[in-house]
């Protein structure tokens, strides 16, 4: 099992395979997957063709309707589970991105209730933070990694926040919001890694999904028809309609990756 996990991890892991295919422009990413699912399709007909006769595909029909149902439902479940965890996770890259700037964004508004010259440090601390996520981080948040330059300017950030000194209770009041509103944007932001990083488990999740997935479309193959054009062209349609899902859970599974990656402006407006 640990030497399949490190198998795995390396195929999949920072600078493998993935990275390769998910900074190609979208609808090339979804003519490699869905063409090669329809060419590994097309493959095992052919294959299995080529060592068993018609006739005898034919009349193990039945047989082998009963067996593909029960790899179906595996492979249902499967699928939709990959599918909503895909889905959930790049909506909620995508929120956590929109409160952390939101946070940071309502902070450079209440930071004017104090002295100029720390409001002016701030905002310039804010800018330099926001305009370091968006060079430096978001290449890195491809492998669920932090930018080192990132991290030191946001400590330095929230540095500049608690070096501020209230001198009457109004602005002890405005440093009280202020501080709960600091909260929201370190938990928005631990947020946006721990939902993207990737671990082992997932790792595995994709490789049992990858596996499945060719199972499911070489079964096909065994199903006879009196026309090899025929089963040719089923095989084909399978092939497609099952690596279609595997292109949108993959494209959705990468939120801060590729051409369809969670948008930066946020962050953009904040360093300008």
């Amino acid at each position: 099992m640990d030497f399949i996990t490190d198998l795995v991890g390396e195929i999949s892991g920072a600078g493998g395979w993935f990275l390769w295919l998910i900074h190609l422009p979208t609808w090339t990413v979804a003519a490699v997957i869905l063409a090669g699912g329809i060419l590994f399709s097309l493959l095992c007909v052919l294959a299995v063709n080529n060592y068993v006769t018609q006739a005898s595909l034919i009349q193990n029909n039945l047989v082998a309707s009963f067996k593909l149902g029960f790899i179906a439902e595996i492979f249902a479940g499967l699928m939709a589970f990959f599918m909503v965890e895909a889905g959930t996770r790049y909506g909620n890259a995508d929120t956590y991105v929109q409160v952390e700037a939101a946070a940071w964004r309502n902070l450079s508004q209440i930071v004017a209730e104090f002295p100029p010259e720390q409001a002016a440090a701030f905002r310039a601390n804010l800018s330099r933070y926001a305009d370091s996520v968006v060079r430096t981080e978001w290449p890195t948040m491809e492998t669920g990694d932090e930018s080192p330059i990132s991290v030191a300017a946001f400590e330095t950030l929230l540095n500049s926040w608690f070096a501020i000194e209230p001198s009457d209770p109004r602005q002890q009041s405005v440093l009280a919001l202020g501080n709960l509103v600091v909260s929201q944007a370190v938990e928005a932001r631990t947020s946006r890694f721990s939902n993207n990083v990737s671990n082992r488990i997932a790792t595995l999740t994709w490789f049992t999904l990858l596996a499945l997935v060719l199972i499911s479309v070489a079964f096909n193959a065994f199903f006879g028809m009196h026309s090899l054009r025929g089963q040719l062209w089923m095989g084909a349609v399978l092939g497609l309609g099952i690596f279609v899902n595997v292109f949108l859970a993959f494209v959705l599974g990468n939120p801060f990756a590729g051409d369809l990656a969670v948008d930066p402006s946020p962050f953009l407006e904040l360093a300008r």
